[in-house]
């Protein structure tokens, strides 16, 4: 009966329980260090610094892995500086803060005009910021990143245009905008981006220079569809859903065509001895591995050369730059 006990025996039986319950309490508080040390360790194994120009920036090796293989990957894991955790580069930090976001999966487009270097215009930074691309070897944010020859014109300052793949396009961000008597695609977003569009795949049928129209079918359907939902629900243009034929513009662009460059107005004279006329206008056909444009609207009367009719609305797709091979052989035929 605990009544009955000895008193100093239930001491003793209280000091014996309480020592090994705070030993039981400091093996477990160690353990628990150890365990977060572990971790601690564990996760700062998978951290990267990279310092820009004083300072420091910490990666995960997930992030680093971004647009590889570039220069990080080669350094970290395959250079000279291979198993080392910290790297330097002489660059502009201001300007790696940016390429840092795009690292870790963020939209970095449209570039504000806030937190911009001292003196830096947003034109000049979309040039300082693709250069960086380039020494990173950032080969998807480089490519992303347009550089117009300055032969190549049209109504948008540089900082105003943005060019999205057409697969990552939401057709509920974007509107139309009119620039003086014609009207474009944009993006609902401050500054109001006009909307270069990016496509791969895509067969391009060149009007005679007598001309002005062209024809764009893209190869991709998924391609198709966007732009058909674009023209129908944006645009507001009563358009046939089965019509996967683009009317487009020549237009004052640049074309690199069987690694030749070339404008736009050079590409029938220069290639129509090289590949087959398909139809009855004369048109000749390139296959275009990657087409940037941008989406013009014209709601006016027909005029000489104009491929509006009876006032309706009309879109044209305005090329900007694309890449390609004349292929006679399989091109002869539409949609092959």
């Amino acid at each position: 009966m605990l009544n009955n006990a000895d008193p100093l025996i239930l001491f003793k039986k209280y000091h014996m329980i309480n020592s090994y319950f705070n030993r039981y309490l400091k093996l477990a508080y160690f353990q628990f260090i150890i365990i977060k040390f572990d971790i601690y360790s564990l996760a700062m194994a998978d951290s990267y610094l990279v310092r820009v120009g004083g300072k420091v920036f910490e990666f995960s090796e997930t992030s680093l892995q971004t647009d590889a293989p570039n220069l990080f990957t080669e350094m970290f894991w395959g250079g000279e500086v291979y198993g080392e955790k910290e790297i330097f580069f002489d660059r502009d930090p201001v300007i790696f803060e940016v390429i840092s976001r795009y690292l870790r999966g963020y939209e970095i487009f449209p570039i504000s005009s806030i937190n911009l270097p001292v003196g830096m215009s947003e034109n000049v930074f979309r040039q300082n910021l693709l250069r960086d691309a380039k020494f990173f070897q950032l080969t998807k944010l480089s490519e992303s990143m347009i550089t117009l020859d300055t032969r190549i014109g049209d109504v948008f300052n540089s900082h105003f245009k943005i060019e999205k793949r057409l697969t990552d396009i939401d057709p509920l961000h974007l509107q139309l905008k009119r620039f003086g008597d014609k009207q474009y695609v944009v993006f609902k977003s401050e500054g109001m981006p006009v909307v270069l569009f990016h496509m791969g795949g895509v067969i391009c049928d060149v009007a005679p220079l007598n001309s002005i129209e062209w024809k764009f079918q893209p190869v991709n359907l998924e391609h198709s569809r966007i732009i058909r939902d674009i023209i129908v629900n944006i645009i507001g243009e009563d358009y046939d859903p089965k019509n996967d034929i683009f009317n487009g513009i020549k237009s004052i662009s640049s074309f690199e065509i069987d690694g030749q460059k070339v404008y736009g107005s050079e590409i029938y004279v220069k290639f129509k001895d090289k590949t087959a006329e398909v139809d009855k206008q004369g048109r000749i056909r390139f296959l275009l591995s990657k087409l940037i444009f941008s989406l013009e609207v014209i709601n006016e009367q027909p005029q000489s050369n104009s491929i509006s009719t009876g006032g309706k609305i009309k879109h044209r797709i305005k090329p900007v730059w694309g890449t390609g091979i004349t292929e006679p052989t399989w091109l002869a035929h539409r949609g092959t």
